[in-house]
Protein backbone atom coordinates (compact mmCIF):
# COMPACT_ATOMS: atom_id res chain seq x y z
CA UNK A 1 0.00 0.00 0.00
CA UNK A 2 1.38 3.43 -0.91
CA UNK A 3 2.12 5.98 1.79
CA UNK A 4 -0.71 8.15 0.46
CA UNK A 5 -3.16 5.26 0.80
CA UNK A 6 -1.86 4.53 4.29
CA UNK A 7 -2.34 8.17 5.29
CA UNK A 8 -5.91 8.26 3.93
CA UNK A 9 -6.68 4.96 5.65
CA UNK A 10 -5.20 6.41 8.83
CA UNK A 11 -7.37 9.51 8.59
CA UNK A 12 -10.54 7.43 8.34
CA UNK A 13 -9.27 5.16 11.10
CA UNK A 14 -8.65 8.08 13.45
CA UNK A 15 -12.13 9.48 12.78
CA UNK A 16 -13.71 6.09 13.56
CA UNK A 17 -11.56 5.62 16.67
CA UNK A 18 -12.50 9.08 17.96
CA UNK A 19 -16.18 8.31 17.41
CA UNK A 20 -15.76 5.11 19.41
CA UNK A 21 -13.72 6.74 22.19
CA UNK A 22 -16.09 9.68 22.62
CA UNK A 23 -19.37 7.88 21.86
CA UNK A 24 -22.30 9.91 23.13
CA UNK A 25 -20.26 13.12 23.53
CA UNK A 26 -21.12 15.18 20.46
CA UNK A 27 -18.85 18.06 21.44
CA UNK A 28 -15.79 15.81 21.96
CA UNK A 29 -16.39 14.03 18.63
CA UNK A 30 -16.72 17.37 16.81
CA UNK A 31 -13.53 18.74 18.39
CA UNK A 32 -11.61 15.52 17.69
CA UNK A 33 -12.65 15.67 14.03
CA UNK A 34 -11.51 19.29 13.78
CA UNK A 35 -8.14 18.47 15.38
CA UNK A 36 -7.57 15.43 13.17
CA UNK A 37 -8.49 17.34 10.02
CA UNK A 38 -6.28 20.29 10.99
CA UNK A 39 -3.28 17.99 11.53
CA UNK A 40 -3.78 16.33 8.15
CA UNK A 41 -4.31 19.64 6.32
CA UNK A 42 -1.18 21.07 7.94
CA UNK A 43 0.93 18.19 6.61
CA UNK A 44 -0.74 17.53 3.26
CA UNK A 45 2.10 19.04 1.21
CA UNK A 46 4.80 16.88 2.82
CA UNK A 47 6.80 15.01 0.18
CA UNK A 48 9.67 13.43 2.11
CA UNK A 49 8.92 9.69 2.29
CA UNK A 50 10.74 9.18 5.60
CA UNK A 51 8.77 11.99 7.22
CA UNK A 52 5.50 10.64 5.82
CA UNK A 53 6.34 7.13 7.03
CA UNK A 54 7.00 8.53 10.52
CA UNK A 55 3.66 10.36 10.38
CA UNK A 56 1.86 7.15 9.37
CA UNK A 57 3.44 5.42 12.37
CA UNK A 58 2.21 8.29 14.54
CA UNK A 59 -1.29 7.87 13.09
CA UNK A 60 -1.26 4.20 14.06
CA UNK A 61 -0.11 5.06 17.60
CA UNK A 62 -2.79 7.75 17.96
CA UNK A 63 -5.48 5.34 16.76
CA UNK A 64 -4.32 2.73 19.26
CA UNK A 65 -4.38 5.34 22.03
CA UNK A 66 -7.95 6.33 21.14
CA UNK A 67 -9.16 2.74 20.89
CA UNK A 68 -7.49 1.23 23.94
CA UNK A 69 -6.41 3.95 26.40
CA UNK A 70 -9.31 6.38 26.61
CA UNK A 71 -12.42 5.58 28.59
CA UNK A 72 -15.40 7.68 29.52
CA UNK A 73 -16.90 7.72 32.96
CA UNK A 74 -20.54 8.50 33.62
CA UNK A 75 -21.81 9.71 36.94
CA UNK A 76 -24.26 7.26 38.49
CA UNK A 77 -27.05 7.84 41.01
CA UNK A 78 -24.68 7.27 43.93
CA UNK A 79 -22.52 10.18 42.76
CA UNK A 80 -19.54 8.08 41.69
CA UNK A 81 -18.40 7.43 38.13
CA UNK A 82 -18.83 4.18 36.23
CA UNK A 83 -16.56 3.17 33.39
CA UNK A 84 -17.46 0.51 30.85
CA UNK A 85 -14.59 -1.00 28.93
CA UNK A 86 -15.11 -2.05 25.32
CA UNK A 87 -14.18 -5.57 24.26
CA UNK A 88 -10.97 -4.36 22.56
CA UNK A 89 -9.98 -2.53 25.75
CA UNK A 90 -10.63 -5.62 27.86
CA UNK A 91 -8.59 -7.69 25.40
CA UNK A 92 -5.62 -5.32 25.63
CA UNK A 93 -5.40 -5.48 29.42
CA UNK A 94 -2.64 -7.71 30.68
CA UNK A 95 -3.57 -10.46 33.10
CA UNK A 96 -1.50 -8.79 35.81
CA UNK A 97 -3.44 -5.50 35.57
CA UNK A 98 -6.55 -4.56 37.44
CA UNK A 99 -8.73 -1.48 37.50
CA UNK A 100 -8.44 0.85 40.45
CA UNK A 101 -11.41 2.85 41.71
CA UNK A 102 -11.15 6.56 40.97
CA UNK A 103 -11.18 8.77 44.04
CA UNK A 104 -10.62 12.48 44.46
CA UNK A 105 -6.95 11.90 45.24
CA UNK A 106 -6.33 9.34 42.49
CA UNK A 107 -7.70 11.59 39.73
CA UNK A 108 -4.44 13.53 39.84
CA UNK A 109 -2.28 10.39 39.73
CA UNK A 110 -3.87 7.53 37.78
CA UNK A 111 -2.37 4.15 38.48
CA UNK A 112 -2.31 0.59 37.25
CA UNK A 113 -1.79 -1.93 40.00
CA UNK A 114 -0.41 -5.42 39.73
CA UNK A 115 -2.29 -8.30 41.25
CA UNK A 116 0.79 -10.44 41.86
CA UNK A 117 3.36 -9.50 44.48
CA UNK A 118 6.57 -10.24 42.58
CA UNK A 119 5.84 -7.89 39.66
CA UNK A 120 6.89 -10.45 37.04
CA UNK A 121 3.42 -11.86 36.43
CA UNK A 122 2.75 -14.03 33.39
CA UNK A 123 1.17 -12.07 30.54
Amino acid sequence: MSLRSQALWGYRSLIRASEQAFRGDVYAIKEARKAIRAAFVENRRETDTETIAAMVKGIEEAESMLRFNIVQGKKNEAGSYEVKLTDPQKGKMRKDEELTAVTTSSVKTPEVTRSCASGDCPA
